[in-house]
């Protein structure tokens, strides 16, 4: 809905939107709609400029030369703009112009977790094992101890 009206919106700008009931939108609101392009549901931003003579409201977008052809009903009618983001133009091209950088940045990321984990997993299973070695082998000593002090014992006994 590229336009020269404050609330217009450029290329890239990202769109603020609230669900509202149907019954509260009017002439000049800016909606969002559900309609078919080439028989594929995409979302359209567009101003309300009239009643639709087929009942439901007329549309068309800022820079469009006419209105939409079909009217915007209570059945495809999804929400109100309220506000745009424009400082995230950036964020947002490159977000849909490089998808699979993106894509490869991530994977490197969740590589680079599913390593730190695996690595963590290892740490912590070789620290249980030595302590389990260090629980035996003090397990092991005390009982020679035992067992010394026990022979002890028992020649003292004897003689």
């Amino acid at each position: 809905m590229v336009g020269d009206r404050p609330d217009s919106l450029d290329v890239w700008d990202i769109a603020i939107i609230k669900r509202v009931d149907f019954s509260e939108v009017e002439v000049d609101d800016v909606i969002v709609f559900q309609s078919d392009i080439n028989g594929r549901p995409i979302l359209i931003i567009h101003r309300i400029v009239g009643d639709h003579f087929l009942g439901g409201y007329e549309t068309k977008g800022d820079h469009n030369a006419s209105v939409d052809q079909d009217p915007v009903t209570e059945e495809n009618f999804k929400a109100v703009y309220v506000n745009k983001i424009t400082f995230l133009k950036p964020i947002a091209q490159l977000a849909a112009n490089q998808k699979n950088l993106i894509f490869g940045v991530l994977s490197l990321v969740l590589v680079g977790m599913v390593i730190s984990e695996v690595i963590h997993i290892i740490k912590t299973t070789k620290q249980q094992q030595m302590e389990k070695l260090k629980k035996e082998q003090e397990e092991d000593l005390k009982s020679k101890l035992y067992e010394e002090i026990l022979e002890e014992e028992r020649k003292k006994l004897k003689s």
